[in-house]
């Protein structure tokens, strides 16, 4: 329920999305854009039972020495950023920050060693995005990403943290979809930049003519970029430009299809794919198990070095890509199986159990049925790649009580600059 009154808040600490947190009335209000230590005057946006959100609407005293002005003019009005207002150096000691307290909170757990962060670029590192378009009578139309926690889409024609062949993109884009006459029945874009080609992917209900398509060929051919149009799962290339995407990890190329899924920071990415190796440290004499492994991310860079990799997916698209992929680099040592790691099969937890070493890389649901059920007694090393410090932290739980595994070591890596996201990767071994 939203409110709209204001109030005099003292920000006390940070919560793990990136608000300050405060007190009022014996309540706990998330503040956004507000620091640790400052006083700000607040506009309370919405109330709940136990908790109220509220923004910052201007600082009132002790202003933080960790603010900075936001590079971006949408900042707090666009969902897209959590932390444009803090120093780009903090944001690396906040997100550790987080992840052990969660940790230490939900699993009574400190990983042995906490590694050193792993960074990029702050700004103009994301190769893919989801671009949303709406219109209306009042406001025509909109296009850009939505409000935090609403379906109001902020109009952008610029991103700071696209890279600038998608960010130059945007207010073309606007134009163009401006002159369909089917614009009404566009309900996303997706944005795609890898080595080889800029896709740009509209998703256009049935209504669709002959004009339209001349319209958007005309756009792939002017701005050199393939365009696609998706209605369902059917994607249809409308212009001349090449629709393959590829990119390159330990001198493997992966191919993949717009609206595949495509880790957005590539810099990111390569270190994540070195820092497993390095941590599973496979040999030719073992097998590993890639659970969730999409298209082979890491299967292949695995498979390199390892006897043979059995990588495990739900998706059928990505066990294609990651097959598909395996022969094209000449890759026979390793095997993709379709499988639910929600639900886990006995052939597939069995399959799973006559492995070496494994490695997780689940979504943010984590993966608790697999690390509940699964027979642990050969496997003394699982490496776990998690997007989600909360459910990783819920497993780790299990794997280290239940299983008697030790959390040897933990990093971030900083995949998502500006905002409050965190990947991690957290080392277990049995028997140290």
């Amino acid at each position: 329920m939203k409110n709209n009154e204001r109030d005099t808040l003292t920000i006390q600490n940070f919560a793990h999305d990136g608000r300050g947190v405060a007190r009022l009335k014996g309540k706990t209000v998330f503040v956004s854009n507000a620091l640790p230590g400052e006083m700000v005057e607040a506009e309370i946006v919405c109330t709940h039972r136990s908790f109220d959100e509220a923004k910052a609407i201007s600082v009132l005293s002790r202003e933080s020495h960790l603010r900075v002005t936001p590079k971006c003019e949408y900042f707090g009005t666009c969902g897209g950023c959590d932390l444009q207002h803090i120093q780009d150096s903090y944001q690396l000691k906040y997100k550790r920050d987080v992840l052990a307290e969660i940790l230490a909170r939900q699993s009574d757990l400190t990983a042995e060693y906490e590694l050193e962060a792993v960074t990029s670029l702050p700004w103009r590192y994301r190769r893919n995005a989801r671009i949303a378009v709406s219109t209306s009578l009042e406001h025509g139309l909109t296009l850009g990403f939505r409000e935090k926690g609403s379906r109001t889409v902020v109009h952008c024609l610029k991103c700071d943290i696209l890279e600038p062949s998608l960010s130059d993109l945007l207010p073309h884009l606007t134009d163009l979809i401006q002159g369909l006459d089917f614009k009404n029945s566009v309900s996303e874009v997706e944005l795609l930049s890898t080595e080889d080609n800029v896709t740009v992917t509209l998703f256009i209900e049935p209504k669709f003519n002959a004009s339209d398509r001349i319209k958007l060929s005309d756009f792939s051919n002017a701005h050199k970029v393939s365009v696609c149009r998706k209605s369902g799962k059917t994607i249809e290339s409308l212009g001349s430009s090449n629709v393959v995407h590829g990119y390159y990890i330990n001198k493997l190329y992966f191919e993949m299809s717009p609206g595949g899924f495509l880790q957005t920071n590539h810099e990111i990415n390569t270190a994540l794919v070195a820092h497993v190796l390095e941590v599973l440290a496979p040999s030719k004499n073992e097998t590993i198990a890639d659970l969730f492994c999409g298209m082979g991310n890491f299967s292949l860079p695995l498979a390199q070095l390892a006897g043979s990799v059995v990588g495990v997916e739900s998706d059928r698209d990505l066990l294609a890509q990651g097959r598909a992929n395996a022969d094209l680099n000449a890759i026979l040592n390793c095997e993709f199986l379709r499988g639910d790691l929600f639900k886990c099969s006995e052939f597939l937890l069995a399959r799973v159990a006559d492995c070496e070493k494994i490695l997780l890389d689940p979504p943010r649901l984590g993966a608790l049925d697999f690390v509940t059920n699964c027979d642990f007694e050969k496997i003394n090393h699982i490496v776990y790649v998690s997007c989600s410090p909360s459910t990783f932290a819920r497993d780790a739980k299990v794997l280290c009580g239940r299983h008697k595994y030790t959390l040897i070591s933990t990093r971030v890596f900083d995949m998502f600059p500006q905002t409050a996201h965190v990947e991690l990767v957290g080392v277990f071994k049995k028997g140290i």
